[in-house]
């Protein structure tokens, strides 16, 4: 995949390298199905790809027992707020201007953390089923899934116009804004790899042409965290599930 129309603000690439294999096994019974995928996307000409064309990872197509798009790598976003607040005296009462009467006052800068998925640029995906078929509509898959999304080129996040924008980050103890070329801040973690172990019904339906599928799975390899706000207050608390069942009509591969 390309991206780049003439007269738009997008250049960027995305090859997709996939592998998919079958072999019948139990006297042709049965059979195990095997697929790999390779993405990575990265912009050029000095542009970036948008968020929506990054790569993210979860859901019962990529892997299992966990949410749609919800493996990506996370970034820790300050944002800071200036408000007039007046002046006081050491006594705590506020400081009066002599001349017109009215209170002083000074300007103050809050700080509010939050935590958000930015995709990333580099995906890797397995996933392994032995699908066993009960009677003509029905079949039982135990499967397997393990994949990874990170990024790999660290110049995706900086900032390219702090202008516009309203980030902070902590330097020696104290909030500035961000610069030109500063990257946002990742949370560590949020780059590991995901697994899930499980068990899927796959009933296929005559009028859609594709099974019908329930999916309980266990989710081995999860990131589950405290994360520290770099301003103080209460700590994120960042759980992901450690079992789930759903049901969905598709295929994984």
């Amino acid at each position: 995949m390309v991206g780049g129309p003439l007269g738009g603000g997008l250049a960027y690439y995305k090859p997709i390298l996939e592998a998919k294999w079958f072999k019948p096994v139990n006297h042709k019974r049965n059979a195990i199905g095997i697929r790999t995928q390779f993405v990575h996307v990265a912009g050029y000409g000095g542009l970036q790809p948008p968020i929506f064309d990054r790569t993210f990872l979860g859901g019962e197509d990529t892997i299992r027992g966990f949410d749609f798009f919800s493996i990506s790598p996370m970034a820790m976003v300050t944002e800071g707020t200036t408000i007039k607040v007046p002046l006081r005296t050491e006594g705590g009462l506020p400081v009066i201007d002599p001349t017109t009467g009215e209170i002083l006052t000074t300007d103050r800068t809050t700080y509010a953390s939050f935590i958000t998925p930015v995709g990333g640029d580099t995906q890797v995906l397995m996933n392994l089923e032995y699908r066993v078929p009960i009677f003509s509509v029905l079949t039982i898959a135990p499967f397997a899934d393990i994949g990874k999304n990170w990024i790999l080129r660290k110049s995706s996040l900086q900032v390219a116009n702090p202008e516009s924008t309203n980030f902070y980050v902590l330097d020696n103890n104290v909030f500035r804004h961000m610069r030109q070329g500063d990257a946002v801040p990742l949370v560590a973690g949020s780059e590991r790899f995901r697994s899930s172990v499980g068990l899927e019904f796959q009933v296929v339906l005559p009028m859609l042409n594709a099974p019908f599928r329930v999916i309980l799975s266990y989710n081995p390899s999860r990131f589950n965290s405290t994360i520290t706000r770099p301003e103080g207050g209460t700590d994120f608390f960042y759980r992901e599930n450690s079992h789930d069942f759903r049901f969905t009509v598709g295929r994984t591969f």
